[in-house]
Parts: C-alpha cells; structure tokens; sequence
C-alpha cells in the first residue's frame, strides 16, 4: 500500500502541469490523473459487493488508475433483466458546477433525462469528482448510454475509450413487476413513434379517473380533469409508496405533449419524482417521462404521437401524491374514431401537425448567419451531416449572434434538432431561441431554452408552416452549433 502511495505522488508531480484548461477552440486530447484515494484502495461506499436477497451491489466498474482524457459519454451493458440502483461517473467539474445534465437513451430513445450531483473529490485535484445519480429504474437486457451536456468525463485505453463508470443495482428485485405499478424499460421500443395529426384539444377534461387512494372526500381523483388550477381542486393521494392517478381518454388517440399543473401552497416539492407513463389496455404500460428532482408549477411533457387510451401519473417513490390539474393533448389516432363524451370547450390555437413521413429537409439547404468567426467555420457547416466540432457554424462575440436556413418551399414541420459544441463551451447556448418565417421578414418564436446546458435539443413545431428557420441567442455572446435539423413534411 506504502508503494502505490509514492507512486501516485510521483504521478500526481509528474501530470499535475498537464491538467487541462477550457479555452475557444475545438477540443484536444488531454492528460490528467484520476484520484490517490482510489489508487490507495478503491471507492469506500462502491468497493463491498454485498450479498444477494436485497443488497446493493456493484455490477458494472471500468474506473483504472492510469491517466485519462476527456469523453462525453459512459455505456451500460446489461445482460439480464436489472434493478439499476445507481450510476457514477469519474467527471472533471468547472468551478461553482454541482449538477450535470445527461440523457440515458438505449436502442436509439432517450429513456431519461436526469442530472448527475457532484459527489465525493480528489483530495489533490479537487475539480475531479464523482457524478452521481440515484437512478432506481428497472432495465431490460441491453446497452445503455448516458450522454453528458459537458465532454468533461474521464476516458482511456482501460475503459476502452469509454467513459469512466460504477453501477450499483439492487439483486433479487430486477425484472418486470419487481415493483407494482412500474414497468421495465425496453430499449428495443420504437425510436420515432408515429406523430399526431390534426388540431390538439384537451382530451382529459371531465373524463373517468382513478388514483391509488383517496387522502379525503375533498381531493378525488377527479379534480385533476375538472378545468380548475388551483389548490382547492386538485386530487390527493395517501402517504404511499409509489402512489398514482390515471385518466381514462375512453378512446384511442394520438398524444402530442400532456400538461402538469403543481400545488402552489404548499408541498410542491413532493411531485420531484413524478412519472408519466401511457398504456392501450390499461394493463401494459410504458413509461415516457421521468422528472429530474427539481421542483416545478407547470410542466410540459412531450409524447411525440405515442398513441394511448390510458394516461397515469405516478411518483417513484414513498410520499403523498397531489396535482390540481392534467391535461392530455392529441387528437384520434389514425384509423379510429373519436368517442363521444359530452360538451369539448373550444380548441386551442394549435397549429396542424405535419402528416407524412418526417425527413430532414435542412440538409444541404442555403444558409446564412449575423457574422463568421472564422473561415473554417461558414453558415454552411450547419447542415452538412456533420456532427462534430471539426464542422460548426460559429458567430462573433456580438449581440443576438443568429444562423438560419431557408428550406427552399413551404414546409409543415414536425421538429427541430439541434446539436450542440462538445469540445468546450456548450453553455454559451443556454438562452438559445427557434424562429420560423413564412417569407424571411416576418418571424414568430416557437421556442426559448431555459438556461441549462445540452449536448442534444430536440424543439417541436407542432406543424406550424415554415420556409425559414432561425437559431439565435436572447444574449451577447460567440453563437456555434455543429448541426440543425429541420424535420417536416409538404
């Protein structure tokens, strides 16, 4: 033990001035060393296996001691049905940085989009911690992908170029029905479900509820459909482990995005692990949203067409449950009718949704944008299939930096991919805005970013017809992206 201590010393003197700094540029390869205290013997919490019945214990760890450079991403093989517990990463953190977004996809889905915390640290090089998530998800066989919003995660020849990576799951609870009311993640489900078609309307309102209990006469479960938002009509649940409440749509649609509204009085924080889930039968379900932790008023939840008869909210842990309203918004899937269920209040100002198959009509397509940082970096890298910093559009420091393509004809246009600088400097995007115009002159927002970091954004457009479309940002600042994809039909 008294040798390996020397030896990372004299690692630690030898690398220390190697240790990278985040500048303007593409990104390079980087040397750094990852932590004495796990060279001396291991993760104190990780290092136990435990035993089976229960126990959690470690089933995936490809972290080494030797030196390392960076990667954006950490891969999860399954070969048996699993109660994933936990995920850590080896992650080089910026100051003041204690939270790091990342999207766990399988088989071409995004399954989950989480936040990572900062954890326990190098005692030397302090900016290289953990990244820890309590994940607690049921998990088919398969490979599984956490991609961070920062390439700042340690990688080398020992983890064969993929990022460093712990997990811990829980033995003799994995596999579909471990849990009453969650279902285990395949990540064979379709990746592009089919998208709704016509006008939206509200399909949840004053339709048949359910809920897992009732905390009182005053909080059934119908008043998640009753129109009200406010705290003296929602619906309430006991103190439950995993409580829930559900809608019956009493038909067949085509969803396109569901809508949670919080209690404001008190007690919001309770709703950090809400679920959303959707089934045909009311039997099989499949979970399509898991929340981040992170408290909220409204949420917005996109179902991207899935199509569903059956919408339930459900928390993944043990608490009380209570939301003052649901809505549902979709129209008739493709082939049944629509069933009839009294008075429907007017339909929102929902534009029609694109019909057709999606294909990416940006490709190749002219572009411009408010100035150019350099030559190697022209308008035109934004839509050459590129997604690599090697080829990105990329602005001057100025204010409102914005790119746009003209799509060359009058398009319904379903979403909008934009994907952004890995290398370094991927927070320059956080105030990152989608246009469109009809004409080039007149431009109507769609969309404004909340101000977090993102490797991948998906925006939808929800049909609305459009010729031109316009990134920009809500600031001053460098404006790059290494690609936009523009998705639609005629």
């Amino acid at each position: 033990m008294k040798a390996r201590l020397v030896l990372c010393f004299f690692l630690i003197a030898f690398f220390l001035p190697s240790i990278p700094t985040q500048a303007e540029g593409p990104s390079v390869g980087s040397v750094t060393i990852r932590s004495c205290r796990i060279l001396a013997g291991g993760h104190p919490d990780l290092n136990s296996y435990g035993a089976a019945g229960g126990e959690s214990r470690l089933i995936i760890d490809n972290w080494n001691p030797a030196g390392c450079g960076f990667t954006d991403n950490a891969v999860m093989n399954l070969s048996r049905p699993t109660h994933v517990e936990s995920v850590h990463l080896w992650y080089n953190w910026a100051a003041g940085e204690s939270s790091l977004p990342y999207a766990l996809s399988g088989s071409g889905r995004v399954l989950r989009n989480g936040q990572f915390r900062r954890g326990s640290c190098d005692p030397y090089q302090t900016a290289w911690c953990e990244a820890t998530d309590m994940l607690g998800m049921n998990l088919a066989p398969g490979s599984y992908t956490f991609t961070t919003a920062r390439r700042r995660v340690c990688q080398n020849s020992g983890s064969n170029g993929m990022g460093f990576i712990r997990v811990t799951a829980r033995t003799g609870r994995a596999g579909p029905g471990a849990y009453p009311g969650q279902e285990t993640i395949q990540p064979s489900q379709p990746a592009t479900p089919e998208l709704a078609t016509g006008p939206a309307t509200n399909l949840a309102l004053g339709k048949p509820t359910q809920q897992s209990s009732t905390y009182s006469g005053d909080f059934p479960a119908s008043n998640g459909v009753d129109g009200r938002k406010d705290d003296g009509s929602m619906f309430h649940t006991n103190n439950e482990r995993n409580p829930w409440w559900q809608v019956d749509l009493q038909g067949n649609y085509a969803l396109s995005y569901i809508m949670l509204y919080n209690r404001t009085g008190c007690c919001a924080e309770r709703e950090r692990t809400v679920q959303l889930l959707l089934s045909q039968n009311g039997s099989n379900w499949q979970r399509i949203y898991s929340h981040n932790g992170t408290d909220f008023r409204e949420l917005r939840v996109e179902a991207g067409g899935r199509q569903a008869r059956y919408v339930r909210v459900q928390l993944a842990e043990q608490n009380y449950f209570h939301l003052q309203e649901v809505e549902v918004y979709g129209v008739p899937a493709a082939g049944t009718a629509a069933q009839p269920f009294g008075t429907q209040p007017s339909q929102p100002a929902t534009p029609e949704l694109a019909t057709g198959p999606a294909t990416n009509l940006a490709l190749g397509m002219p572009t411009q944008q408010s100035s150019t940082y350099s030559g190697d970096f022209p308008a035109s890298s934004g839509v050459d299939g590129r997604k690599d910093d090697g080829s990105m559009f990329h602005t001057n420091n100025e204010r409102n930096p914005w790119w746009q393509v003209d799509l060359e004809g009058n398009y319904a246009l379903s979403y909008i991919m934009l994907y952004n600088r890995t290398g370094c400097c991927a927070e320059r995007e956080r105030t990152v805005q989608v246009l469109l115009s009809q004409n080039g002159s007149n431009w109507q927002r769609i969309y404004s970013h909340n101000g977090t970091d993102f490797r991948e954004l998906r925006v939808e457009a929800g049909g609305r017809r459009a010729r031109y479309v316009r990134v920009q940002l809500a600031e001053q600042n460098y404006f790059h992206l290494q690609e936009v994809e523009v998705y639609g039909a005629r």
